[in-house]
């Protein structure tokens, strides 16, 4: 199985800053541009445009993010599947593999709570 990483791989624009500090020849650029992505994306069959949810990286819960969406990749090389819950105590992401019967009590490896 390939291991999953964090990788630089998206660039993310606010539209807020797009709106307040571009010119209007450079707001038509970055438009032409996007056009330009999204037919080539069409134009090989994939959809024209995703739609992605975005985290802060400064932000106190980034950290958890990146869990999630790292287990999440290598959960799609997996035949076994795997469970996700929210620890109702710290707020930790805990992982449950693979989900069997025998997994309905999960401890929270963060404050040893059950998190189920």
């Amino acid at each position: 199985m390939p291991k999953v990483e964090k990788e630089f791989k998206f660039f993310v624009l606010n539209l807020k800053d797009v709106e307040k500090y571009l010119s209007l020849a450079q707001h038509r650029m970055l438009g032409e541009i996007a056009d330009a992505i999204r037919q080539g994306r069409k134009n090989e069959g994939k959809v024209p445009e995703n739609n992605y949810i975005v985290c802060n990286q400064d932000e106190p819960y980034a950290e958890a993010v990146w869990a999630v969406i790292l287990a999440g990749e290598r959960r799609k090389s997996e035949p076994l599947m795997h469970k996700f819950v929210l620890c109702p105590i710290c707020g930790e992401i805990v992982t449950i593999e693979p989900v069997t019967e025998d997994s309905a009590e999960v401890t929270c490896p963060k404050c040893g709570r059950l998190a189920n």
